[in-house]
Order: C-alpha cells, then structure tokens, then sequence
C-alpha cells in the first residue's frame, strides 16, 4: 500500500477479517521513488501488476504480452548481435 495507496472503498474485499478504515489514508507514490530507473513501459506493466484488486489486476498471458516484454526482446536481440560482432571481430583479430 506503500505504492498504490490505500484501495478505494470499492475496490476492498468485503469478506475480509480488517476492514479498510484499519488502515491509515495513504496516497499513491510515484513508482519512480521506488524503481529509480525504471521507464514508461516497465512503470505502466509494474503498476498493472500492483493494481488492488484482482479483477482490475493484468493477468498473467496479458503480463508476458505487454510492450515492456517486446522491447526487451528486441534489446537482448541486439545484444546478442553486438556480441556476435564483437566475438567474431576478436576471433579474426586472435594469432
């Protein structure tokens, strides 16, 4: 609750042991005072993920769909061909 603040009443779970006015007012903080690097793909996932209730929570197939995960891919491509380069480079450059 830290990150998202305290839920809004109808996002609380009626059959639970604590109620929601157990739990002091909190705002929401800004995901950035926590993951200092993180970018809009990652903060727009990570929230998703963070949201209160379940049926407003990504699903798990929708989490591995989201942009975040293509953009990785495309880094770890690109990664993988500079090291390819630079392996071959070293390679052609050995005695």
């Amino acid at each position: 609750m830290s990150v998202i603040g305290l839920p809004q009443e109808e996002d609380w779970p009626n059959d639970v042991a604590l109620p929601r006015n157990a739990f002091t007012s909190r705002t929401p903080q800004p995901i950035e005072n926590f993951v200092a690097d993180i970018d809009d793909l990652g903060k727009d996932l990570l929230l998703k993920c963070l949201a209160f209730s379940p049926s407003k929570r990504i699903s798990a197939y929708d989490a591995l769909c989201h942009p975040y995960f293509h953009d990785l891919e495309k880094r770890k491509e690109s990664t993988d061909s500079d090291m390819s380069s630079s392996q071959n480079s070293s390679e052609i450059n050995s005695p």
